[in-house]
């Protein structure tokens, strides 16, 4: 699964702003708390 697709299936990175591009947090967003978060669930498994 692509890291664009996993992206998508985030709600608030779904969003675009007005000029049709995501803003750049976004991904830092992502990338800071939803890929640690995956890491910890599979690691508890």
């Amino acid at each position: 699964m692509s890291l664009s697709l996993l992206y998508c299936f985030q709600p608030p990175f779904c969003f675009f702003d007005d000029d049709g591009e995501q803003p750049a947090w976004h991904a830092t967003w992502f990338l800071r708390y939803s890929v640690p978060d995956w890491l910890t669930v599979n690691r508890s498994k």
